[in-house]
């Protein structure tokens, strides 16, 4: 079978409707098969002569490697897009300022070298844990932050580099 083309769909009755299956070859040469149900020998025939073309197309591309990231690079990234988010004249104050004291005292001392794939529910609880036994408020304004920056970002962030 030539790739982008298909066998001939061989239907059968099942069950008070039909069933139709067919092999197919995509664009990039993967030996596929396709099914339908349908309750007429037509409809089976209609369904998968539709869906062919679209599944014929895909081509298969080879699982990703993991990229090993560490916590201290997220971090760089973080800071970047949101640095890109504030004014000039407010970088030094508020909120913005808070946020790189909390990183630099407690997350990246405790983060700063283990990858994020690494990093496990169980390790960000004891950390809370430790740090909520003596400052509690700290704790809870800490964790917010590291969901912050673990959680996807809306946009994608800019090529550091």
């Amino acid at each position: 079978m030539a790739p982008g083309s298909w066998g001939e769909i061989a239907i059968k009755a099942d069950k008070g409707s039909y069933v139709g299956r067919v092999s197919y070859r995509t664009i990039d040469g993967t030996r596929r098969e396709a099914t339908a149900r349908a309750s007429t020998k037509i409809g089976v025939d209609r369904k998968l002569k539709l869906r062919l073309p679209d599944l014929i197309a895909v081509v298969a591309t080879p699982p990703a490697a993991p990229c090993p990231v560490s916590f201290e690079m997220v971090v760089t990234e973080w800071l970047i897009f949101e640095e890109l988010k504030l004014p000039d004249h407010l970088k030094a104050r508020g909120t913005h300022a808070e946020h790189l004291r909390m990183l630099r005292r407690h997350l990246l001392p405790a983060f700063g070298e283990a990858l994020v794939s690494d990093i496990t529910p169980a390790m960000i609880f004891a950390f809370y844990t430790r740090l909520a036994a003596t400052h509690a408020p700290l704790a809870r304004n800490v964790k917010g932050l590291l969901k912050q920056i673990l959680s996807p970002s809306p946009m994608p962030l800019p090529a550091s580099g």
